[in-house]
């Protein structure tokens, strides 16, 4: 399931981008869309729920679309973002802040299919990569997107799932997980927590901000090479757009 972030002021422009929105999802079967709907920046950015997929108009009252986004990237979320506007003189600047497109309304359906291609195989190519599980002679695939973090409890480690989907624990060490997970985007914050870079928005003095809402402890002694590791991945991703 992809959640989909629709901010715009004008409930008409809305209305439209939902229904092409919908049109799409019903002729992939393999893509099913939860779209929320936002009147204002302010309140979008205030939002919790991780979005996999953003749709921004420019002009708006109070903070506009394009300051958004930025204070998104300074947050280093990297979720691919389109702008949707009748303002083609800010075509430019959409790309200072890595925008996946930009569609001129009215939007027009080729346009906006070409685009869904392009972020579906952009998101895609995020899906492919996944944590296989044994346990017991079963085998469980979790996609790489699902997961923020990886803990352990006395000996039980825990696979944190961003909803609807559940948590996993297995019996376990995390440096057996550690290993296990080598080829993949982790980074190690503290004794017992490896992150998912991807589900890292921020970094402060409490620790990695995560797109769930959770803080993850950086101990000290990590701290830099955190720092390091996050911000070659992050460059690492702006440079496959």
């Amino acid at each position: 399931m992809w959640r989909v972030a629709i901010v715009e002021d004008e409930p008409t422009d809305t209305a439209a981008l939902t229904a092409y929105l919908t049109q799409w999802e019903s002729t992939q079967p393999d893509c099913v869309l939860s779209i929320s709907t936002f009147s204002d920046a302010a309140t979008f950015l205030a939002e919790k729920i991780p979005f996999d997929l953003l749709f921004f108009d420019i002009e708006m009252p109070g903070m506009n679309g394009m300051r958004a986004a930025h204070i998104l990237r300074e947050r280093s979320v990297d979720r691919p973002i389109t702008f949707v506007t009748s303002l083609a003189q800010y075509a430019v600047a959409s790309w200072e802040v890595g925008a996946a497109g930009y569609l001129v309304k009215p939007v027009d359906w080729g346009a906006f299919c070409l685009q869904m291609k392009r972020l579906k195989k952009r998101l895609a190519r995020k899906d492919s990569q996944s944590i296989v599980l044994s346990s017991r002679g079963h085998l469980q695939v979790i996609p790489l997107s699902t997961l923020t973090y990886i803990e352990v409890k006395n000996h039980t480690v825990i696979y944190h799932r961003t909803p609807p989907y559940e948590n996993i624990s297995r019996h376990s060490q995390l440096a057996v997980v550690e290993e296990e997970i080598a080829h993949l985007p982790f980074v190690r914050c503290n004794p017992s927590c490896l992150v998912s870079m991807a589900s890292i928005e921020g970094i402060t003095e409490k620790g990695l901000c995560l797109a769930s809402g959770d803080t993850i402890p950086v101990t000290a002694s990590r701290r830099e090479e955190v720092m390091n590791q996050v911000c070659t991945w992050l460059a690492m991703e702006a440079s496959h757009g």
